[in-house]
């Protein structure tokens, strides 16, 4: 028999764990961001961007999130250094 405090312990951490990765990845993203000045996917771009990930099954879309690397869809397509995970777009 197994402990459930031992589990939830488990699920809690590996969350934290999960988050953690979440903000690293956000910063790295924003300091690429920043480099390019902060500048933005040209219009055209960005709607065949958003068209791409509609389209792919790593979507969340009940939170409109990149299973594979968490991002939120449409921040990362409005971001002109940011590349798609699985090489979709770039």
């Amino acid at each position: 028999m197994s402990c459930n405090s031992c589990k939830d312990n488990l699920t809690f951490f590996g969350k934290i764990r999960y988050n953690w990765t979440l903000v690293i990845r956000f910063i790295k993203a924003l300091y690429r961001y920043a480099r390019t000045g902060f500048k933005a996917t040209p219009r055209a771009s960005y709607d065949e961007r958003l068209l791409i990930c509609s389209a792919c099954p790593e979507l969340d879309r009940k939170n409109d999130r990149c299973k594979v690397c968490g991002c939120f869809i449409k921040r990362k397509a409005m971001w002109k250094s940011e590349k798609c995970p699985k090489g979709y777009w770039d």
